[in-house]
């Protein structure tokens, strides 16, 4: 059985029942230098605010402040355009490989269902490291190989998709992984 995880948004911090702590995602990424963004505090402000209302949107709920309905007029486009079913929706997860985060989605694409894993970004451009972000969440949600979505929404409405190859992601899941392993050796 999975341990339970205990959030702490504060932090950042993920914990299971006995209060161990567990890297996230993001630290592990962050401390190989890889992870970058400008105006941070502004980015991570948005990237909250729209992450919170497309996951009320996921869940049933129309409402939306007009300041993000360009975020989740493009989200919801884009959704229709490939016909993407949520799965998983912003779940909070341990992995057995011993590192943390929170999934912005699983789900399926299209008449096939395509299992895919899917990350909402609202920056100006998606990053170089959410390959990385993608291939831990994929790994954790699916066990193997899947399609790794980066859905960049702008604030003018458009979804931009940046799909990392299905043939690189064991050789990113070995980037990460070693990634990881420096982390715990620090």
């Amino acid at each position: 059985m999975a341990d339970a995880v205990l959030f702490d948004p504060t932090l950042h911090q993920y914990r299971n029942e006995e209060g161990r702590i567990f890297p996230s995602v993001t630290e592990v990424i962050r401390g190989s230098g890889k992870f970058f963004y400008r105006n941070a505090q502004e980015s991570i402000e948005r990237g909250t605010k729209v992450h919170k209302m497309l996951e009320k949107y996921d869940l049933g709920s129309s409402r939306c402040p007009a300041a993000l309905r360009p975020y989740k007029n493009a989200y919801r486009d884009w959704k229709r355009s490939v016909e993407f079913v949520p799965l998983v929706v912003e779940r909070p997860f341990i992995s057995p490989y011993g590192y943390a985060g929170t999934v912005d989605r699983t789900g399926y694409i299209g008449p096939k269902l395509e299992q895919c894993v899917l990350d909402l970004k609202t920056g100006v451009a998606v990053p170089e490291w959410c390959r990385l972000q993608l291939v831990a969440y994929g790994m954790h949600a699916f066990g193997r190989p899947v399609r790794r979505i980066a859905l960049r929404l702008s604030p003018e409405g458009k979804a931009y998709v940046k799909e990392y190859p299905l043939s690189s992601f064991l050789v990113d899941w070995a980037e990460f992984m070693e990634l990881l392993r420096r982390h715990r050796a620090a």
